[in-house]
């Protein structure tokens, strides 16, 4: 058995925390991976400052060739991430394109005005003002989608009498809505390419990406990030040392950050992995 994984990241939802355990143990041999092939510049040396307990430390001049590709913008209320949301959108870089090379990432799913679902109504109508709202979904044809379940579904083309779908869609992939017609959805995936339709009670498992939280994009990489530290108190509940590292590390060219950077430096100090007593460590080393 080989186990890869980070444990500068986010814990498990659930219980335990085994990659740190069995780590912790020395009873099984281990290796660490420090060279990075995703990215580079600025934004991989703060990871690596926070993940040795450091300060959050952006670029001291955002300048993407060079290596300066993490951007702070200084934020002082949720009024003032969404202005800068909207400069951000309304004057994207040179061949960036505004749906899909910038992904939101946030904290909470529904609490407060910087929540997903909150994020997700405001882009929406700055990215897809012209799509045809559904009745039954509250979705837009052309919108940027998640899938928020593992689920079967058929591949585009598929005939009615097909009774079973076989096409496996992961909690997690994204794509675009194309079309609807009442409770089925079709829409084209990235990776790998193609085009399914989702039907019945599966066609649910679908919703908005615009923005997504910070657990929903590990795993994924995105060519520019925007993370909203928010600081309200849910989010600090959830944010932690291992959120903000996640969020910093999704990037492919360039992180920008909306918020305070006392919160995102609170949010820093505080390892929720500590908080993990599982004694299966002990365990192991017996």
């Amino acid at each position: 058995i080989l186990l890869c994984g980070d444990t500068g990241q986010l814990p498990p939802v659930g219980h335990g925390a085994v990659l740190r355990d069995f780590v912790n143990s020395h009873a099984v041999p281990t290796g660490t991976l420090t060279q990075i092939h995703r990215n580079s510049g600025d934004g991989v040396v703060a990871c690596h400052k926070i993940h040795a307990g450091e300060r959050f430390q952006p670029s001291a001049r955002f300048h993407i060739p060079s290596g300066g590709n993490l951007l702070h913008v200084e934020c002082r209320s949720s009024r003032h991430v969404k202005s800068a949301i909207r400069r951000l959108l309304e004057n994207p870089p040179a061949g960036i394109d505004r749906k899909w090379d910038v992904q939101f990432i946030c904290p909470l799913n529904e609490s407060g005005p910087l929540s997903r679902i909150k994020l997700n109504e405001m882009l929406c109508e700055m990215v897809n003002p012209d799509g045809r709202k559904l009745d039954v979904f509250p979705l837009r044809i052309g919108d940027k989608v998640i899938c928020n379940k593992n689920h079967f579904a058929f591949m585009d083309g598929y005939e009615e009498e097909d009774d079973d779908p076989d096409e496996f869609v992961a909690n997690g992939e994204q794509g675009e809505l194309l079309s609807a017609d009442g409770n089925k959805l079709r829409i084209r995936l990235f990776a790998p390419p193609r085009t399914i339709v989702s039907t019945g009670l599966n066609a649910f498992n679908w919703e908005q990406a615009y923005a997504i939280t910070v657990h929903k994009s590990q795993g994924s990489a995105f060519p520019f990030v925007v993370y909203i530290p928010d600081d309200t108190p849910a989010a600090a509940m959830v944010s932690c040392r291992e959120l903000v590292y996640t969020a910093l590390s999704r990037f492919e060219r360039a992180t920008i950050t909306l918020g305070r950077v006392e919160t995102i430096n609170r949010y820093c100090s505080k390892v929720s992995m500590k908080n993990r007593k599982t004694m299966l460590a002990e365990l192991i080393s017996r």
